[in-house]
């Protein structure tokens, strides 16, 4: 007779409750049932493991051995995220020895900055303390006020003197 509260197995059923009705060996079916275990970290253990029996075979220092695994591990990317878990972490990649591969980022992005100023249409605009000229925001009449530029102030911006003790910071746009 057949128990309605059994389960099936690949290997028979199984009778969980334990009842005298189930005609396929009940008390032997428990026997394999078992929790469902952690398969990720029982193959991380088996890659340690056969890490460390591989170095002591070797006769390598173990615990040259296992930074230079868990370093290889960390920087790999992960199969289900597709990020390394140091990236998860840090943000970042681990430095390794491949990394002084690399090209250097800030010699290249230098070396393009230099090639877009060499491009560019227009003439270089620099003009040194002394020289005259700048805008008068102020007035409706004349667009120019005579000015003297005093100081430098920043890449394209100066400091200009009126004359009547009067200082304007005007950028290289309002200066010619």
């Amino acid at each position: 007779m057949r128990c309605d509260l059994c389960s099936t197995h690949p290997r028979g059923r199984i009778c969980t409750h334990g009842s005298s009705r189930c005609t396929r060996g009940s008390a032997y079916m428990l026997t394999l049932q078992t929790v469902g275990g952690n398969g990720f970290a029982e193959n991380a253990v088996k890659t340690i493991k056969k890490t460390i029996k591989r170095a002591l075979y070797e006769g390598e220092d173990l615990n040259a051995t296992l930074i230079k695994f868990l370093l290889e591990y960390r920087n790999c990317e992960h199969a289900t995220t597709g990020v390394s878990p140091a990236v998860a972490l840090q943000g970042r990649r681990l430095r390794g020895r491949l990394d002084a591969l690399r090209p250097d980022v800030v010699a290249a992005v230098c070396s393009k900055q230099e090639q877009q100023v060499a491009r560019t249409a227009g003439a270089h605009r620099e003009f040194r303390v002394g020289d005259a000229v700048a805008r008068d925001y102020r007035t409706k009449g004349s667009k120019w006020a005579e000015a003297i530029i005093v100081k430098k102030t920043g890449p394209v911006s100066y400091k200009v003197d009126l004359g009547n003790g009067v200082e304007w910071r005007r950028n290289v746009d309002q200066v010619t």
